[in-house]
């Protein structure tokens, strides 16, 4: 299901349904597609899902988030992930 509403460029019911899920591989799976083009929403999703999911595993996707689109979302990004955020987002 969630690749069908991917496929038809409709990424809010992909998260909606990707949200629902409990098995992680999917997040891992799908978020970098989702991070270009709803970077706050999936953010959002990851944050409630909370210790669920892995950071490590959510790289490949904020690889994906594009800096110039959405600035104000890096603030978000140092939930859980801090560490992770400060090299891959704010290098010094």
């Amino acid at each position: 299901m969630i690749n069908h509403h991917l496929q038809h460029d409709n990424f809010k019911s992909a998260l909606e349904v990707l949200s629902k899920q409990q098995e992680t591989r999917l997040f891992y799976k799908f978020s970098p597609i989702l991070m270009q083009n709803i970077p706050s929403d999936t953010v959002d999703v990851w944050i409630n899902k909370g210790k669920q999911l892995n950071p490590k595993e959510l790289i490949p996707a904020i690889v994906q988030y594009d800096h110039s689109k959405q600035r104000a979302q890096v603030s978000k990004l140092s939930w859980p992930m801090s560490p992770y955020c400060s090299v891959l987002c704010c290098p010094h």
